[in-house]
């Protein structure tokens, strides 16, 4: 059977009907958008204008007073179909570039900016999400300005974050003495999608933007590191279902409760993929640590107090005997303040709750 892979993420899916189309065209003046507070374009904006820039919570709750999120709409543009750019940013159109079919925008040059056009169908609140390929560069994770129609919409799309990937090298070796050493961290950039949220995790959901109906444009402007962008789609926000709606049709799909009388069993440091070389498994001597130390320098336990920043995110692999539902279970350790919880967020929502996996 396939492998299902755990991700501790926001949950992001979306069902809508895709419109899609050669937009590029010669650049055009920035469009009439009620984007944000300011009048002003980002290029004309000061230090102070920018420190006036409303927060996303303030210019989110302007919006919902005047607009309402739309349902069942996307728009989805060829990242190649850009209409205007600006600066040194070493644009070129690869076909096929790692794995992906179809033409893949390479912006291999830590500068300048790119501009796509929209046609939105209604006015109202979208969110925005891209297809991503992280380009080796300086390790760092790459940034972005979001721009629409040539205006900061608030002030956290001064940072938009497109994180990188990361694995061990290989195996856990033991020294002469037993010990584990850690394998060294090393850069795996694959294909990645990201819907538009808060660099810093303090909202949890991603940005909803207000698009105009008619043509729109948005700009990505360079903050820091290379890319290569897919697709970028401008839809409807996404509803995660409610679990007992989640989990009534995949009972209706026929699936049923799968029965494991000594469960899969996976160590928790043994991971597929992270956004952060820093996370990575660590020593417990906690007897009810899995494997037990023994006294030993042994890599049993993952994250600790290096995962603890939101947005960190980390992937699993695990394989099941067949499709089905199935129940998840994790042996936690949580001690670092009294006054301080922690809270994941999963792909699959960790709960005790039944869950599929095929």
């Amino acid at each position: 059977s396939l492998a299902p892979v755990f991700e501790v993420r926001p949950a992001t899916a979306t069902s809508a009907p895709v419109v899609t189309g050669d937009y590029r065209r010669q650049a055009q003046p920035p469009m009439k958008s009620a984007a944000g507070a300011t009048e002003k374009l980002f290029e004309d904006m000061l230090p102070e204008d920018l420190a006036g820039q409303p927060i996303y919570a303030d210019q989110k709750a302007e919006w919902d007073r005047q607009y309402k999120a739309t349902s069942g709409k996307r728009v989805e543009v060829r990242a190649v179909d850009y209409v205007a750019h600006g600066g040194n940013e070493g644009l070129r159109v690869e076909q096929g570039f790692e794995g992906r079919p179809g033409p893949t925008l390479v912006w291999a040059e830590d500068d300048g900016w790119v501009e796509w056009e929209f046609l939105i169908p209604e006015t109202g609140l979208y969110e925005v999400t891209l297809d991503y390929f992280p380009i080796k560069g300086k390790r760092a994770s790459v940034q972005r300005d979001l721009l629409i129609n040539g205006k900061l919409p608030f002030r956290e799309a001064k940072r938009v974050v497109f994180q990188r990937v990361w694995r061990d090298s290989g195996d856990v070796k033991k020294d002469n003495q037993g010990n584990d050493v850690r394998p060294a961290q090393v850069e795996a950039p694959r294909w990645e999608t990201k819907t538009i949220e808060d660099a810093d995790g303090r909202y949890d959901a991603p940005f909803q933007f207000l698009f105009e109906k008619g043509a729109q444009r948005l700009r990505l402007n360079t903050v820091r590191e290379t890319i290569a962008i897919g697709t970028i789609a401008v839809h409807s926000p996404v509803v995660v279902p409610k679990y007992a709606d989640r989990l009534a049709a995949w009972k209706a799909e026929g699936l049923k409760e799968i029965a494991l009388p000594k469960g899969i069993k996976v160590e928790a440091e043994k991971t597929l993929a992270k956004s952060d070389p820093t996370v990575r498994g660590e020593v417990n001597f906690d007897a009810l640590a899995s494997p037990y130390a023994n006294g030993l320098f042994a890599l049993n336990s993952f994250g600790w107090w290096r995962w603890r920043l939101p947005g960190q995110w980390v992937r699993w692999q695990v394989d099941v005997p067949e499709d089905g539902l199935y129940e998840l279970s994790f042996n936690i350790w949580q001690g670092r303040s009294e006054e301080h919880t922690s809270e994941l967020q999963s792909r699959v929502d960790i709960s005790y709750a039944v869950f599929c996996l095929k």
